[in-house]
């Protein structure tokens, strides 16, 4: 019994706590709606939208970067519920706890959770969407035209709109 339970502790799938039992990941219904609808609005933006920009902002700084949709085709599977395009991967996974969205870009992870983590955002330039995990925010945001001059700027502002740092704390309009 005891090579068992050391087995079951090293999956990483499947968790073992003693006092709880099993843990085993999975998506609750109510998750698989709300972060499916995510991920769904997340492939709109990257198959309308001729120009892509990722931009991560925390206390610490901004990381901005455009995607080029020349070099690379947007990828939609539908039933592995996972949007990308070239480094950019947005998938809906089982967790403990009935789900998330796990964006990631490079050096940029986030887990989105829940309808609370979540904002659209517009301005003249385009629209997009913002997720937020603890205190960074990371904005998807989709143009007609690349942004010529103060893309960091144009990118900050429309975060702005939903998320403010005041003394190192995030707070986020959800939308």
């Amino acid at each position: 019994m005891r090579w068992f339970l050391a087995v079951l502790e090293h999956l990483p799938t499947i968790k073992f706590s003693p006092e709880r039992g099993l843990l085993m990941p999975h998506l609750d219904s109510a998750a698989l709606f709300t972060l499916g609808d995510f991920k769904a609005e997340i492939s709109k933006l990257l198959q309308t939208a001729p120009v892509i920009y990722v931009c991560e902002q925390s206390p610490e700084g901004v990381y901005v970067v455009q995607l080029d949709k020349t070099k690379n085709l947007v990828v939609d599977d539908k039933q592995g519920l996972a949007v990308s395009l070239g480094d950019l991967t947005a998938k809906v996974k089982p967790t403990r706890d009935g789900g998330c969205m796990e964006l990631r870009f490079r050096a940029v992870e986030l887990d989105v959770y829940g309808s609370g983590d979540r904002a659209q955002v517009s301005s003249e330039h385009g629209q997009g969407v913002v997720f937020k995990e603890g205190a960074k925010v990371v904005l998807i945001f989709g143009t007609d035209a690349p942004i010529e001059t103060g893309v960091t700027t144009v990118l900050k502002s429309a975060i702005a709109n939903v998320a403010k740092w005041r003394a190192g704390v995030l707070r986020f309009k959800a939308a």
